[in-house]
């Protein structure tokens, strides 16, 4: 038995081996004679790129020599045809071109093809002027027109007579060079530029135009896709390659690329693989006929020794069969015994029941549940040995068992079983016995819970004491929460918490409203970016620390207090508070420098005053000396004199007026009126010119109140600043605009600006940048201007130039 199935294993081995080995050596061949072939098709399609370059470079040729004549003979219409015929004879035998002749103004002097002068040509023209005399431009317009286009200039030397414009029709190539080239049934060739677009298909003249990189669905009913075509476009100048159609017959292609000028043309050659493979696979087909026939007898045979040998190991089974039955009853006897013995070793009481609910098999426990002996049980109704207590338990008992007969568990837990003067408590499974696929019966197995029912009526008591408990203690800790929450929430700073792992936890509406992130998630980043705080919170150290922040939607002076919490867990948390002090910081700036000018103003009152009396009698001696007769020298001398005595005098009049600020005499002043006044004074100045101005002042502003002089004053000196500032000459732009409590005047110029360093003192009395300054016009304008509970402010343009913001308040509610 053994050596005859060796035999055939053998015979069915050598006969694959010999089948493999045929394929093997058929397909082998065929590749082969497959690349054999395809570099036969390589030299046809080098062959044709050649030929393409060398017919358009003699085009070119022929259009250089033309230029050449044209150039000698002129561009004089007579006998135009004929010669051009002569000049272009040869190339125009196969090859359609048109050509245009424009002379050195734009003007179309001969057309071969009777067309008129267009835009594209003159475009030509005007891209043939950087064209050197003696060479070739070629223009890609196989898209647009299906043509290359040559440009090259009319002359000699230096000297343009004109343009010449060569139209080479791309099918005409394509007829000459590609239509006539066939091989076998199918094969042909077909040709593409550098970009991927279809130039020229003899079976495909519809898909012409199109781009492999942008193809339609038209494109992909002859192709599954354009792998093979792209790789094309990436290799060398030349390759061949295979690809597979979406008909799935094979095809082997090969490919030359022509350069001309900038352009790039991919000559390609294809056929089907069958067509090159067909005779080798005619010349196989007698080889194969003749492995199947060996085959077929080979499995003949096989197929008798399976037969001699079937009765066999149908008699060695059969016997094997009766050993196997004998020995799984005796199983079974030993199997019902394990089953006795578990059943009456367990505590958990199990009845099993029949489908008519009579009861078959019984265990010892169930029958001291019972009190009755188990023969006793056996035969009896499982509804006539059962203590319902009501009618309603017999009902769920019996849709119980009806649903588990029809295969699908049940649990009955917690029933009370009466028993004499007691009652048990069991949890009853019902399940069903399943005997060769078929509920046949019931197995009830039940546990008595008596005591687990019992401790959970203590524990549900207990634990209903507790419940109220901890819903009253809860009741308290929600009021105390919600009384927290509100004053968290009211307070006008801001806070977040932060764990052991730098993620903040909470944080309170205040914070989130000046991030402008209600409900997303909150990081360090968008709180604050200095690292100093943030390793402050890190290290769990105690951090009070003043900065100017802008966290989006609020920004100017924050103060940032941090400190420790230990929570209930034993874990460790920060507690930040972010309290905004821009308003107190700016009300001690200006707390300071009111002081600062209060004080000064005693000052200039007393400088002033102790100036003053000597400086009069200094200047009226100097007026009696320069009445007298002196050398030149000496009136020089009392001349320079004088104008620093008038110079002191100015000095010590401003701070006079300084000193004397007072807010006596307020009324209501219409802001334009005031504008008004003020352009009126300074119109005249020499430093306002050149200088243009611009007003945008409403109509409806309410008053102000204020000194019609006092207020003059200042505009005027801003104004005035803006034109030193301007170096007289530029835009000045005054508006006004309504605020809640103040009118707003601002005053923009397109000055230098103002630097930085010196934008906190421009207000402090005699600090100027001016040559011949003296630096009291902002002071006396911002003590004025405070003096009405309004401000100034001075702020930078951000594209040049300088803008004074003037508040004061108006008289509306």
């Amino acid at each position: 038995m053994k050596t005859n199935i060796f035999l055939l294993i053998l015979s069915v081995f050598i006969v694959s081996l010999i089948i493999t080995l045929n394929m093997f050596f058929q397909q082998n061949y065929q590749s082969e004679m497959a690349e054999q072939f395809n570099r036969q098709q390589l030299l046809i399609a080098k062959s044709v790129a050649k030929n393409i370059e060398g017919h358009i470079e003699h085009i070119e040729e022929e259009a250089l020599s033309f230029v050449r004549l044209l150039a000698d003979r002129g561009l004089d219409l007579r006998n135009m045809d004929e010669f051009i015929n002569d000049a272009f004879a040869e190339v125009r035998e196969d090859i359609n071109i048109n050509l245009k002749i424009l002379d050195n103004q734009g003007r179309l002097r001969y057309s071969s093809s009777g067309e008129s002068l267009t835009n594209r040509d003159i475009e030509f023209f005007r891209s043939a002027r950087d064209i050197k005399i003696g060479k070739v431009r070629f223009l890609d317009l196989t898209m647009e027109g299906k043509k290359i286009v040559m440009l090259t200039p009319i002359g000699r030397a230096s000297e343009r007579k004109g343009v010449l414009i060569v139209d080479v029709m791309l099918h005409t190539i394509s007829h000459k060079f590609l239509a006539q080239i066939k091989e076998g049934v199918s094969g042909h060739a077909w040709m593409m530029d550098e970009k991927g677009t279809l130039l020229f298909h003899p079976t495909q003249p519809n898909m012409v135009g199109k781009n492999i990189y942008s193809a339609d669905p038209s494109c992909f009913q002859c192709h599954e896709s354009f792998d093979v075509e792209k790789k094309i476009l990436r290799s060398e100048d030349l390759g061949f390659s295979a690809y597979v159609a979406p008909y799935g017959e094979d095809k082997i292609i090969a490919f030359a690329k022509a350069k001309i000028s900038n352009m790039t043309w991919i000559v390609c050659v294809t056929i089907p693989y069958s067509e090159v493979t067909f005779s080798i696979r005619k010349s196989m087909k007698l080889h194969s006929l003749l492995v199947i026939f060996i085959f077929i007898a080979t499995v003949a045979s096989a197929f008798g020794i399976v037969l001699m040998n079937r009765q066999r190991i149908k008699a060695q089974e059969r016997t094997k069969h009766l050993e196997t039955q004998r020995q799984l009853e005796m199983e079974i006897l030993q199997t019902k015994d394990y089953l006795e013995n578990i059943l009456e070793s367990t505590e958990s009481k199990i009845m099993v029941l029949d489908r008519d609910m009579i009861i078959r098999t019984v265990n010892s426990a169930q029958a001291r549940l019972c009190r009755m002996q188990k023969e006793a049980l056996l035969g009896k109704s499982f509804f006539d040995i059962f203590p319902f207590v009501t009618d309603k338990d017999r009902e769920m008992f019996l849709a119980g068992i009806t649903k588990c007969l029809d295969g699908e568990s049940q649990r009955i837990s917690d029933y009370p079983y009466a028993r004499d003067k007691e009652t048990l408590y069991i949890n009853i499974n019902i399940n069903p016995l399943v005997l060769h696929g078929t509920a046949s019966g019931i197995i009830l197995s039940s546990s008595d819970v008596t005591e687990e029912v019992n401790l959970k009526e203590v524990l549900r008591d207990y634990a209903g004491r507790l419940e109220e408990l901890v819903k009253e203690r809860t009741d308290e800790l929600i009021s105390e929460k919600e009384k927290l929450n509100a004053i968290v929430e009211t307070v006008g700073a801001g806070l977040f918490l932060v764990d052991e792992q730098n993620r903040i936890t909470w944080i309170n509406k205040t914070l989130r409203q000046w991030i402008g992130k209600e409900e997303e998630l909150i990081t360090f980043d968008d709180i604050y970016g200095d690292d100093t705080l943030q390793k402050a919170i890190i290290d769990n150290s105690i951090l009070r620390e003043v900065i100017h922040h802008n966290f989006g939607r609020k920004k100017g002076d924050f103060q940032f207090t941090s400190n420790t919490l230990s929570g209930p867990d034993g874990r460790m948390f920060t507690l930040v508070l972010i309290q905004d002090i821009t308003d107190m910081k700016k009300m001690e700036e200006q707390m300071m420098h009111s002081e600062k000018l209060s004080a000064l103003a005693r000052i200039s009152a007393g400088v002033a005053h102790e100036i003053g009396n000597p400086l009069t009698s200094i200047s009226s001696y100097v007026q009696i000396l320069r009445e007298m007769e002196h050398d030149a020298f000496t009136r020089e001398s009392l001349d320079t004199i004088a104008k620093h005595i008038n110079r002191i005098t100015d000095i010590v009049r401003q701070m006079s007026s300084f000193s004397k600020t007072t807010m006596g005499d307020l009324k209501y002043h219409h802001v334009r009126d005031l504008i008004a006044m003020t352009l009126d004074l300074v119109k005249y100045d020499k430093r306002m010119k050149n200088i243009k101005i611009a007003l945008d002042i409403p109509d409806n502003l309410p008053k102000v109140r204020v000194n019609e002089t006092q207020c003059i004053q200042v505009f005027m000196n801003i104004i005035l600043n803006a034109a030193d500032a301007m170096l007289n000459e530029g835009a000045l732009e005054i508006m006004a605009q309504k605020l809640e409590h103040d009118v707003e005047i601002s005053f923009s110029d397109t000055g230098s600006g103002i630097s930085p360093e010196h934008m906190e003192t421009i207000f402090d009395p005699f600090f100027t940048t001016k040559e011949k300054g003296t630096g009291l016009g902002l002071a006396v304008s911002y003590n004025i201007i405070k003096g009405y509970q309004g401000d100034i402010i001075a702020e930078n343009k951000s594209d040049g130039g300088t803008i004074f913001r003037v508040k004061v308040p108006h008289n509306e509610s």
